[in-house]
Formats: C-alpha cells, sequence, structure tokens
C-alpha cells in the first residue's frame, strides 16, 4: 500500500531525505532529480555521489538511480550498466516486503548498493550481493512465493496463484499477475522478441 498521498508527497520526501539531489524537471510521468547523494551509516556522512535520480508518477514503476560520475567500474557484473544506470534491487521485491515509500528506498536500498560497491572495491566481494539479471529476479520472486529458487517451481506456483489452484495470504492474485508479467517479459527479450517492460 502506498503511504503517500499524493506524487507531491513522494517529490518533498526525496528533499527531505536528501536535500542535495535537487529537483530539476517535472514531466507529465516522472520527475526527475539531480545533484549530491550522501551516503550515511550511523547518521555519518561517509561519501557522496553525483546522480541522476527519476521518479515516476506510478508508483509500480522502479525508480531510476544513475551515476553521473565513475566513481565504481561501469560494469553489468558490478550492478552498474555502460550508461551508469544502476541495478538497485528487484522493485517487485523491494515493494513488496517494504512498501513504496521513497525515502525508505533511498535511505536503505540505495545506501545499501553504495556500500556494496564500497566493500567491493576493498575485498571483491559484496557486502549486499543479489545475483544480476533474470537469475535475480528468479531469486527474488522465489523468495516472496516461498518456493524453492527453481524457474519452474517459480513459474507453476504464479500460474496456479493467477487461475486460483491455490490460494495464498502472502500473495495476492493481481501481484502474482504482475510478476509473472515481469517473467513473460524476460522470456520475450531471451527469444529477441520486444516486449514491454510495464506490463
Amino acid at each position: 500500500m502506498n503511504s503517500y498521498r499524493s506524487f507531491e508527497d513522494r517529490i518533498l520526501s526525496v528533499r527531505k531525505c536528501q536535500p542535495d539531489l535537487k529537483l530539476i524537471h517535472v514531466g507529465e510521468d516522472a520527475c526527475e532529480f539531480a545533484g549530491i547523494y550522501h551516503l550515511e551509516v550511523n547518521r555519518k556522512r561517509i561519501a557522496g555521489y553525483r546522480i541522476r535520480f527519476i521518479l515516476s508518477k506510478n508508483d509500480r514503476h522502479e525508480p531510476i538511480v544513475q551515476l553521473l560520475d565513475n566513481y565504481f567500474s561501469f560494469n553489468v557484473d558490478r550492478h552498474i550498466y555502460s550508461d551508469g544506470q544502476c541495478c538497485i534491487c528487484v522493485w517487485l521485491h523491494w515493494t513488496f516486503f517494504n512498501g513504496y515509500r521513497i525515502d525508505l528506498f533511498l535511505q536503505k536500498a540505495v545506501r545499501d548498493f553504495f556500500l556494496s560497491q564500497i566493500y567491493y572495491d576493498e575485498h571483491e566481494k559484496y557486502l549486499f550481493d543479489w545475483d544480476h539479471g533474470p537469475a535475480g529476479i528468479y531469486k527474488a520472486f522465489a523468495d516472496i512465493l516461498l518456493v524453492p529458487n527453481k524457474r519452474g517451481r517459480v513459474q507453476r506456483r504464479l500460474r496456479k496463484l493467477i487461475n486460483g489452484e491455490v490460494r495464498s495470504n502472502r500473495v495476492s492474485v493481481p501481484q502474482a499477475a504482475e510478476m509473472m508479467a515481469k517473467l513473460d517479459s524476460l522470456q520475450g527479450q531471451a527469444e529477441g522478441l520486444k516486449v514491454p517492460q510495464n506490463s
């Protein structure tokens, strides 16, 4: 459930949480911030990163965090694409367990992402690691569904939930359908088809 009354509340939440991220554009579907993201641990600033942050008016769309400088290697194995866009989390997993609070996303998910990058630079392993790409998405959905992390098991459980063959106090039919749509889009990409990401 969304804890915000309006999109303006979400914008204010970003400004309060990260005051050096400045609102630079408000469009019909999203707004864009740019500036310094301050990494804090125990309320102490330990680093700052120049980023671009895009927040959709539709809270079902994952916020975009893009590094504007090469603080870390732009490498998909480091969860950073060549354009600096960061793979912070599996959004459906994050919102399932944490809701849609943008301040919490910035204070926890984005913070953990940067902490993990710093830790990797020093130890060549991640502090908080998650598989990247389809493997990470399947792992996230298995975690939500409480099934083994096997593609067939995840897909079967989702189909059964969608078809009403099983009930769950944990996952609603619309949530199951959203997860299945995400898996279908992965399958379409693997087959070279152009399938919308947010269907």
